[in-house]
This record gives C-alpha cells, structure tokens and sequence, in this order.
C-alpha cells in the first residue's frame, strides 16, 4: 500500500503539469477522457495496476503493456505523459494522478462532483431538477453527477459534495427517529 500522502503530492504535480500541457494544446477534454479511460481500466483490473506498481517488471515491459491497452485510444500526449510516469518509476501512483486531474479540471471549470446514491435509478427529470438545487448550494456553473444505486435506503437519497453530505433517504430518516426515541426514554 503506497504512503498516502506521498500518493497525493505526487499525483498532485503531475496532474498540474498535464493540465498546463492540456491548456498550451488546447485538449483539456481530450486528456480528462483520456485519463478516465485509464482509471476505469486499471480500477477494474487489479494485476494491472499491481504489474504497473512492480519494481520487478522493467520499464519497457511495462510500457509495452500500456502501449497495447491504450496506444490506440489515446492522445500521443497523454501516452508520452503515462510514459513519462514510467520512467521515472511513478506508475504506481496513475490512479491517484488520474483522480487529482479530474479534480483540477473540474476547479478549472467551476464545476461540482456530487455523488448520488439512491433507492432506484433518477429519472432524466429528477436529476436536471437535482443538478440545478446543488448549482446554488455549490454556487458552481455546472455539476457532474456520479450515481449509483442502492435499495438499502428504502426510499430518497444521499447526495455527497465536497465535504458535505445531504441524507434525505428513508433509511437515515429511520436511523434519526430512532435516534431521538432513544434519546427520549
């Protein structure tokens, strides 16, 4: 397990040199795509992600591996900076510099990530109506929505921004009655 916090400011001065790369060539989006494709990859397959973190496995069997996954898919500048990762024996840390990117595109953009666990799938309807109540409480210009579902709320749902969590499920509404019952005796 990598020291987190190393973790951090490593991916941190990654992430921002590709963003000053993106903003010189014009192709924010196209990296942010990019990386998302890498970390929904490695996210998925652990042995990648473990092949990649491997001090054993030489630098040009690795790079021969992400060149065949991604060589295709991706931007020459984004593969020459997952490279560059692996030169200088950072490829351990791709995960969390894909993560610190998205986070610094979405500053960039003034836009919110809120994640939003529910009983049963939103509807298109719901989550515009759900989209334009948290671009006022985030003061944001957009959000993006991460969803997920979860039938053990019962009913409702939980909506995580920033450090803020908003419980308006049936299952917490539950678990607080319970509380000031409890409270109450």
């Amino acid at each position: 397990m990598q020291d987190s916090k190393l973790a951090q400011r490593v991916a941190q001065r990654y992430a921002e040199a590709l963003i000053d790369l993106g903003r010189q060539e014009n192709s924010l989006d196209r990296f942010g795509a990019d990386l998302d494709l890498v970390e929904a990859v490695l996210t998925r397959n652990r042995s990648f992600r473990d092949l990649l973190a491997s001090p054993v496995i030489k630098i040009l069997p690795k790079k021969a591996v992400l060149q065949q996954a991604f060589g295709a898919d991706l931007h020459p500048f984004t593969m020459n900076f997952i490279n560059l990762l692996v030169d200088r024996r950072r490829s351990m840390f791709l995960v969390e510099v894909c993560q610190a990117f998205r986070r610094l595109l979405l500053d960039l953009k003034k836009t919110a990530l809120a994640e939003v666990t529910s009983a049963v799938a939103l509807t298109p309807a719901q989550e515009a109506q759900l989209k334009a109540r948290l671009i006022i409480l985030t003061k944001s210009t957009d959000i993006q929505l991460q969803t997920r579902i979860d039938p053990e709320l019962l009913g409702g749902l939980v909506v995580k921004f920033g450090d803020q969590i908003i419980d308006v499920s049936l299952r917490g509404q539950l678990r607080r009655l319970a509380l000031q019952l409890s409270l109450a005796t």
